[in-house]
């Protein structure tokens, strides 16, 4: 666990569970969804935990894994991964349409729309079914900006689309 508090401001922590180490060669294909935040709150301390977990999930990630960014934004942190995988592998999820618009836009410029990310809109978790399960779901900076109302539904979607064994990163506020 990894615990930040500045000042007199409510806390965080990003919290990671690992499963025993294995041989690479052995492992299975995952889903590993994405989820970050680069807003304006996302500065100093913040933003470098945020590129160091990034950096940590990314070294385990193969081209043929299948990739959920929830919270994909513009795709400023998905560009990277979109390059890396196999067509078809990344999937972004977000709530405003025209961001996802402009991460549309992104794809036509840096000439990745042939890798055929899954974009999806979804304004509620709550009945979003992406017909599939994910190994790995990355949350970071994501919950700490929503309400509990909006966390629980949020945590229930990751729980239907996460595989068995699978792992959830994310960071989350510490205090009331």
């Amino acid at each position: 666990m990894l615990p930040y508090s500045p000042g007199n401001e409510e806390g965080f922590a990003l919290v990671t569970v690992t499963p025993p180490l294995m041989n690479r060669a052995e492992t299975t294909p995952r889903d590993i969804p994405l989820v970050g935040d680069v807003s304006g709150s996302m500065q100093g301390r913040k933003i470098e935990q945020a590129r160091a977990a990034g950096r940590q999930l990314l070294a385990t990630l193969r081209p043929e894994d299948r990739f959920l960014d929830l919270g994909c934004g513009t795709l400023r942190g998905g560009i990277p991964v979109i390059r890396y995988l196999e067509p078809g592998r990344y999937w972004g999820v977000e709530v405003r349409r025209e961001v996802l618009e402009e991460a549309r836009a992104e794809l036509e410029r840096y000439g990745l729309a042939e890798r055929a990310p899954q974009l999806v809109h979804a304004p509620d978790l709550a009945g979003l079914d992406l017909d599939t399960r994910f190994h790995v779901v990355w949350a970071f900076s994501v919950l700490i900006h929503m309400t509990d109302a909006v966390v629980d539904t949020s945590l229930a979607f990751v729980a239907r689309h996460l595989e068995d064994g699978g792992r959830m990163w994310a960071n989350v506020n510490m205090g009331d």
